[in-house]
């Protein structure tokens, strides 16, 4: 049985165009799909074939040929004119738009077995709608899984469609803080990987570890409540400093609406090479940063929840994990949240307060960030401790 889930927020979404803050066609990199440019070498002769042609640029990432348009000085499509309007499709009609502006934001995934009707954040709108949304279930769905953790389905996907049922039950409890939910589910993560690695995954063990998982949460937050687990500072200290170095594009972006102020800059901890007293050092920082702004993120919990939920099943987490490996679907929405966290407390030192557009607005320049660039896949492929998450998985606590 095929399950398609429909996020909530592209049944709500309607384009506001001009009036966007944050528009598409502005400082963003619109990518020419080779049927978009065979459409546009195929026009009749004239200015506007030649215009479209011309005005490209040519690259290369992971040696694979990309052709974009090309970006006027102030950063904006070279087709977006002085109303905010786009000049493609007002001469030739939607048609004649590259896929990607088609679609944006619209984003489709399939596995065997689902279909994924979503959206992507870096689009104002639809943030907005996914922090606004107050429902429980922000994905609707059709011919639904059942929500049972007592057995394991038959079929190719059945692990993948329990656990992604396991997921969405675990992101529901929201008298749960979301730090002990990211550390469990992420714990079980890893516990499972281990089961597989030697080949002692199977049914009982997978329902053995999940099926229960509302006394996990309730063991997990008595014991960071009574101290029983902490935060071991270097270890931290390491994960933070990934998290600092994949937030500085976005630091400077969000700068220009924030007086944001860099809290470890003035620690002048070495590129390379750190101690683990440099990670101490910076651990602290960051540590007393989360700290002093915990009191503002209050009201803005529920945006979150919704936002990890959706960052979860964007990112293939666990219905279709990136190359079958739980992990790194893991890691890489985890790296996502992380840095719309720390950005987000520094929005909150500047402004001594936050609210849902502060929580969109951040979410839009990371969602922005890492999906034009590699980071986080570069970083797993270069450092292999990236995957051992048990090492780093209690620097979550501090999101909270």
């Amino acid at each position: 049985m095929t399950t398609t889930y429909t996020l909530k927020a592209i049944d709500e979404f309607t384009c506001i165009g001009a009036d966007c803050e944050d528009n598409c066609c502005k400082k963003w990199q619109v990518q020419v799909d080779p049927e978009t440019l065979d459409r546009w070498q195929h026009l009749a002769k004239g200015s506007l074939k030649d215009q479209l042609l011309r005005e490209t640029t040519i690259s290369t990432l992971d040696g694979e040929k990309i052709t974009s348009i090309t970006i006027k000085d102030n950063g904006n499509c070279y087709h977006l004119d002085d109303q905010g309007l786009c000049g493609i499709q007002t001469e030739l009609g939607a048609d004649s738009l590259p896929n990607i502006c088609n679609n944006f934001p619209r984003q489709h995934y399939q596995s065997d077995t689902t279909n994924i009707h979503s959206g992507s954040m870096a689009c104002p709108e639809i943030a907005r709608i996914v922090v606004e949304n107050t429902d429980a279930n922000i994905f609707s769905k059709i011919e639904a899984k059942e929500n049972s953790l007592n057995h394991i389905g038959k079929g190719e996907n059945a692990l993948e469609d329990y656990l992604d049922t396991w997921t969405r039950l675990v992101m529901q409890t929201n008298d749960i803080p979301i730090s002990v939910k990211l550390y469990y589910i992420g714990k079980v993560t890893n516990d499972l990987n281990a089961y597989a690695e030697n080949n002692e995954l199977d049914e009982k063990t997978v329902v053995e570890i999940c099926k229960n998982f509302q006394n996990y949460l309730g063991d997990i937050l008595t014991a960071v409540d009574n101290k029983k687990l902490s935060v071991d500072s270097v270890s931290a200290g390491w994960f933070w400093d990934i998290i600092y170095n994949f937030s500085s594009k976005t630091f400077t972006k969000l700068s220009k609406h924030y007086e944001l102020v860099d809290p470890v800059v003035t620690l002048n901890i070495p590129k390379q090479k750190k101690s683990a007293q440099d990670f101490k050092n910076l651990y602290t920082q960051v540590s007393k940063l989360l700290a002093d702004t915990r009191p503002q993120f209050t009201d803005l919990q529920l945006g979150l929840n919704q936002y990890l939920k959706t960052l979860f099943i964007n990112m293939g987490f666990p219905w279709n994990p990136i190359g079958g490996n739980f992990i790194a679907s893991y890691i890489k929405s985890v790296f996502h949240f992380a840095s719309t966290w720390y950005l987000l407390a520094l929005v909150a030192r500047s402004k001594g307060s936050l609210d849902s557009h502060d929580l969109a607005r951040v979410i839009v320049h990371v969602e922005r960030d890492y999906f034009h660039n590699p980071r986080v896949a570069n970083a797993m492929k270069k450092n292999p401790a990236l995957f051992d998450i048990e090492n780093y998985l209690s620097s979550l606590l501090d999101l909270h």
